[in-house]
């Protein structure tokens, strides 16, 4: 059983699904691979996506009466961040959601920002009183283990993509997240999934790698309990405490 925290399920609000029924494939995937608890994560930044609150309820609420037919799914709010210098008001204003309601916000940045950018960005949503789940930490070209470690010793949370470790960014990433993975500076999975064809949901297939490799414990801590409990607003856990 399976936590996805990170996904771009619902349809007409960023550029996840594309269709209602395209959702409701990518729904129905994710749980005959295992996953029970999701937390759906559109894109915000009204630069790139317009205002899309009220795209994002509506379409929430047609795949909670979609998913009815599961009864033992669990499904949750949230948002994707994009940072920008302006993007706390967004937040206050309550058109960027945080995880479930908690404290915990998913945030990303571009691909190739520097990281004295992403510092900077966590240090001011730590500031602000949430705690920052930086979305596929793995995938930023210019972050190298010191600094991965450092914010997380601030109290932000490492998030890491499923295709990340199978290759499917390429090489380069794939290192990375090994290396990290090392290092015990992950703390959770999510698929960040798009669509059905390149940006694919796929926990299990990455669960089954973390736990050859890294062990059944840490595979569980990330793949699961560290999404539940983020999203039910409590702390984390690490690899200390297993």
């Amino acid at each position: 059983m399976f936590t996805d925290l990170h996904i771009h399920l619902l349809y007409g609000c960023d550029d996840g699904a594309k269709t209602q029924q395209e959702m409701f494939d990518m729904l129905n995937q994710e749980y005959e691979d295992g996953v029970r608890v999701i937390c759906v994560t559109p894109h915000f930044h009204p630069g790139y996506f317009g205002d899309n609150e009220q795209s994002t309820l509506s379409s929430f609420y047609r795949l909670v009466q979609y998913a009815s037919k599961y009864p033992n799914l669990e499904l949750y709010l949230g948002n994707e961040l994009h940072f920008s210098r302006n993007c706390m008001q967004w937040v206050l204003d309550g058109k960027c959601h945080t995880l479930n309601n908690t404290d915990y916000i998913l945030v990303d940045f571009s691909m190739n920002e520097d990281k004295k950018e992403i510092v900077h960005g966590c240090s001011m949503l730590l500031n602000g009183g949430y705690i920052p789940v930086l979305g596929h930490v793995e995938r930023y070209e210019k972050m190298d283990l010191k600094t991965v470690q450092s914010l997380k010793k601030e109290g932000v949370i490492m998030q890491m993509d499923t295709q990340s470790i199978l290759g499917e960014f390429g090489l380069k990433t794939k290192m990375r997240s090994k290396k990290y993975l090392s290092k015990d500076c992950i703390d959770l999975i999510s698929s960040d999934a798009h669509d059905l064809k390149r940006r694919i949901p796929g926990m299990s297939k990455c669960y089954e790698v973390i736990k050859k490799v890294y062990g059944k414990d840490y595979a569980d801590m990330v793949c699961f309990y560290n999404g539940l409990n983020i999203l039910k607003g409590r702390e984390i856990w690490n690899n200390k405490d297993k």
